[in-house]
């Protein structure tokens, strides 16, 4: 049992930061393309 706490919490802190960096990365890029547009 804690084995799978263990790897469910690594999977869940993985998703988090992958999901971040994405999110980061694509309100960079629409800020970027609103930049250029006005």
């Amino acid at each position: 049992m804690d084995g799978l706490a263990y790897l469910i919490m690594q999977i869940f802190t993985v998703l988090l930061v992958v999901g971040t960096v994405g999110g980061f990365i694509f309100v960079g890029k629409t800020w970027r393309k609103r930049g250029k547009e006005y």
